[in-house]
């Protein structure tokens, strides 16, 4: 991964990214404004949607922590996307 993509992470993330699965690519966790809980978000790869950890998105497939960082992850899936594209 690129250091831009690195940064980009670092801006809403503490423990910046994680490594990829099978499943998911873009792995980070974020903290809830809440409480002192972590919940990690990903991007699923065979949908190139997100998804993130907390019982919000769980129960009803969307959350706060997903709408706040919306700007952030959407350009670190474009940044990715071009990424790849130059391999």
């Amino acid at each position: 991964m690129s250091d831009k993509l690195n940064a980009l992470i670092n801006q809403v993330s503490d423990s910046g990214l994680l490594p990829d699965t099978n499943t998911h690519k873009l792995r980070f966790d974020v903290r809830s404004a809440s409480s002192n809980r972590l919940y990690r978000v990903s991007i699923r790869k065979s949908t190139n949607q997100p998804e993130c950890g907390c019982p919000g998105f769980i129960r009803h497939r969307h959350c706060k922590h997903l709408d706040a960082i919306a700007p952030t992850l959407k350009s670190a899936v474009e940044l990715l996307a071009l990424e790849e594209g130059k391999q």
